[in-house]
């Protein structure tokens, strides 16, 4: 047995001194690389492969499910601040439904699972306080499932309930929102936000719900009833984004008339800061109709006069009218007395109308156009020209149009002619001067090329010392000597004479000189070639 792999080993040695260099780098190259692979793929397949079980964790969930893995003996890593973890690839779904159930991750705050333990002897405030921390909780985990949030918090104020209606005081929210990108969250978000709010409190009215950013941005204000507050803010707010909305859109309509450029407009918009509650009673007498009938009628047939009349002290009494709304008659015959009563009840139509205004409408609506006149060429100058009354017209109607006129409101819409000031015509710039003039670069320019040419020289002189070195340390190539005695007519008279001036010191020449001779004659350089064909190895050179 150790013959055997004494000889092998031999075997391979052999092998290994035979193989040339190149070969050799590369069975060690392929050899290192299959051996790197092999390692690559062993360490990567029993590697445990991580996956996200959860990412931005509160604090509390993250300390949670750290002992719950824990617990259960489950590898885990955390990452991102301690905000995230990970667990094996394989267990990441059974873990989230094992967490599930255990009511992990809870999120910010605690929900109504505060009532989940009873709490024995436990007062009536500290109830209503435990109720407003589960709603606040609840909303917040609402809130933070919405594309867009990554943290909320919600503050409510909830006033108790007093015996008297008149004191109630009304409930308010304040919401707090951490954006993952605050430049894609719209209006349309923060009004479902507030909607949601709103809607989850009893009591609770979205002109009292407020929502602001973690960057200290409002995005939703509540309105309020003190006109210098924050209302009157918003207020403006809405009224400089309306006068903003109405400039651009008589603007854009007044420049497809007279051109791009050529009209100015300026809103200004007057909004009613306050609420009105009007309530308006009408009657149309027109309208009537009857509502009840009383009717009495009294027959006698005695010839002794009877007592007539209503019973009671007003019938004695001298001038009595009858009631309103009641016809009476009375007739004395010697047979007996016949009474009659007859007494109607009409109902006139009448209409109740209550109409509430809320504050935001518009009070009054000013409106100022500048319009640029036309320029009409006269000779070799541009004239300014005004636009005629008729075209004003015609334009101001446009305008009040678009931007909802009423008169009696007090709205204002002004046009005026106008000429706009026009940029200053500059002269032409003059062609810039160059850096010298032309004077002081022919000198330049003649050092510059004197230089490179010397340069040249020196770089050609520095090629050839170092060709002919290499060629003194060289040995002549013998093809070329075979040729010479293959062929004597060949290189009789010319290779002679380059042998003898300069002997194997310039071969590129020779080189040259050899090419010539043999477009000269091709008949005696294929001779030459025939005899480097078939020669058995190289010829001595030839000394002169």
């Amino acid at each position: 047995m150790p013959e055997k792999l004494r000889s092998f080993g031999s075997q391979l040695l052999k092998f290994w001194h035979e193989l040339p260099t190149v070969k050799r780098v590369a069975l060690v190259v392929v050899t290192l690389t299959v051996l790197l692979g092999v390692l690559a793929i062993a360490h990567l397949g029993s590697r445990v492969r991580y996956a996200y079980l959860y990412t931005d964790l509160e604090p509390g969930d993250a300390a949670a499910i750290v002992e719950k893995l824990k617990t259960q003996k489950v590898p885990y890593r955390l990452a991102g601040d301690g905000r995230a973890l990970e667990v094996p690839e394989e267990r990441v779904a059974a873990l989230r439904l094992e967490l599930a159930s255990n009511g992990l991750p809870r999120g910010s705050g605690v929900g109504f699972e505060i009532f989940d333990r009873s709490q024995i002897g436990a007062t009536e405030f500290e109830q209503q306080v435990s109720l407003r921390r589960a709603l606040e909780g609840e909303l917040s985990r609402s809130i933070m499932t919405m594309h867009g949030v990554r943290a909320a918090r919600v503050h409510l104020v909830m006033p108790e309930r007093r015996l008297f209606a008149g004191r109630d005081e009304t409930a308010s929210a304040s919401v707090v929102l951490t954006l993952s990108r605050p430049g894609e969250f719209g209006k349309k978000e923060v009004a479902a936000i507030v909607h949601l709010v709103a809607t989850a409190i009893p009591g609770l009215n979205r002109s009292r719900v407020s929502v602001v950013s973690s960057e200290g941005v409002t995005l939703h204000r509540p309105s309020g009833d003190d006109a210098t507050g924050p209302d009157a803010e918003h207020h403006a707010e809405l009224g400089e984004e309306m006068a903003r909305r109405l400039e651009n859109d008589v603007q854009a309509q007044l420049e497809r008339v007279v051109g791009p450029g050529q009209a100015d407009v300026r809103v200004h918009v007057t909004l009613d800061r306050e609420s009105r509650e009007r309530t308006a009673e009408h009657y149309e007498p027109s309208k009537t109709s009857l509502r009840s009938e009383h009717k009495v009628e009294e027959l006698s047939g005695s010839g002794a006069p009877g007592v007539a009349g209503v019973p009671g002290a007003r019938s004695n009494l001298p001038e009595t009218a009858p009631e309103a709304g009641a016809q009476q008659k009375e007739a004395e015959t010697p047979e007996g007395l016949v009474r009659r009563v007859q007494t109607r009840n009409w109902e006139v139509d009448r209409v109740l109308e209550k109409s509430v205004t809320p504050a935001g409408g518009i009070r009054r609506l000013s409106v100022a156009v500048l319009l640029n006149g036309r320029y009409e060429r006269r000779g070799d100058k541009q004239v300014y020209v005004e636009r005629s009354a008729a075209e004003l017209a015609k334009l101001e109607s446009i305008v009040k149009s678009a931007v909802g006129f009423d008169a009696e409101r007090g709205d204002v819409v002004q046009i005026a002619n106008a000429e706009f000031a026009r940029p200053p015509e500059e002269p032409p710039a003059p062609p810039p001067e160059p850096l010298l003039p032309r004077e002081r670069i022919l000198p330049y320019a003649g050092a510059a090329l004197g230089a490179l040419a010397l340069l040249a020289l020196v770089v050609s002189i520095a090629r050839r010392a170092r060709r002919r070195r290499q060629q003194a340390e060289a040995p002549a190539p013998a093809p070329v000597l075979v040729g010479v005695q293959a062929a004597p007519e060949l290189a009789a008279p010319e290779a002679a004479e380059i042998m003898a001036t300069n002997p194997l010191d310039d071969l590129a020449e020779l080189r040259t000189r050899a090419l010539e001779l043999a477009n000269k004659d091709p008949a005696s350089a294929a001779v030459v070639l025939r005899s480097w064909l078939h020669a058995d190895g190289p010829t001595e050179p030839a000394r002169s």
